[in-house]
């Protein structure tokens, strides 16, 4: 009997751990917020009012909705702000996600400093890492595509952060940020910014697309080249008619009329016709 409680239980924690929710297992490379009905987890914290979507004027025209963040300047929703604790927290580094693109448009009266930061907590005052450099958003009516790289060249730790791979092992909370600096939690600004398309991607690293990009031009070079050099090979074949006495040497389809050289024997040096 405790045999079969104890293959009863294995199968109860398996079909558990099966159909239940995955608790933080992290994004999915290709997987991409749309925003066509819903915020999709989304927010910026009580008190301040969470981003709303916008059912029409997307990156794809009219009936495209996108997500539009807002800040007053002042107090909690002073922040241009939004993050995410459910698809876009847990093992980014085991995913393969190094990298997140978006699209972005500015609906304020000022150029807007746009980093992507992840924190190891989900209290103000956690640790982190953020873009080092911002995308610097125009006041221009129009939509702008974004990428953002989460590697040691491209983010920047905050307070007392673990190593970067440790921080992607385990992201608590994912975060889109309006600021002029290296921080976790955006400058103050009235402002709305506009916010679609956000899309977890597996950048190649540099050398492995360098290598992938050689070989691809070597392809090439050679593809182009094969012609010439079939035509080369084809008119340079060298016929050869030797015998104990002679040796004499014609190009191809020409034959030797040497009369030293009658009764030889003809061999092609490049494919052994007789």
């Amino acid at each position: 009997m405790p045999s079969i409680f104890r293959r009863l239980f294995a199968i109860a924690v398996f079909g558990a751990t099966m159909s239940g929710p995955r608790l933080c297992a992290g994004p999915i490379v290709g997987q991409i917020d749309t925003f066509t009905g819903s915020a999709q987890n989304w927010t910026n914290g009580a008190p301040a009012a969470d981003p709303v979507v916008v059912s029409a004027g997307g990156p794809a025209g009219a009936g495209d909705g996108f997500l539009q963040i807002t800040a007053d300047g002042a107090g909690a929703a002073g922040r241009l702000v939004a993050f995410n604790r459910a698809q876009w927290s847990g093992d980014f580094l085991s995913a393969g996600v190094n990298a997140v693109d978006m699209d972005l448009k500015n609906f304020g009266p000022t150029t807007l400093s746009i980093r992507v930061a992840l924190k190891t907590g989900t209290a103000q005052t956690s640790p982190g890492f953020v873009s080092a450099t911002p995308f610097l958003l125009p006041v221009d009516n129009l939509w702008h595509h974004a990428l953002f790289l989460l590697d040691a060249a491209n983010l920047t730790a905050v307070g007392a952060a673990p190593p970067l791979n440790t921080a992607l092992s385990s992201v608590a909370e994912f975060r889109i940020i309006n600021s002029s600096t290296a921080n976790l939690n955006g400058n103050p600004i009235a402002s709305q910014l506009g916010v679609d398309n956000i899309r977890a991607d597996a950048v190649p690293e540099p050398v492995t697309l360098l290598c992938f990009l050689s070989g691809l031009a070597v392809m090439v070079w050679f593809k182009r080249l094969a012609p010439s050099i079939d035509s080369t090979l084809k008119s340079s074949s060298i016929l050869e008619r030797l015998d104990a006495n002679c040796s004499c040497i014609s190009r191809r389809n020409i034959l030797c009329s040497s009369a030293e050289c009658s009764g030889c024997q003809w061999n092609s040096a490049r494919d052994g016709n007789g």
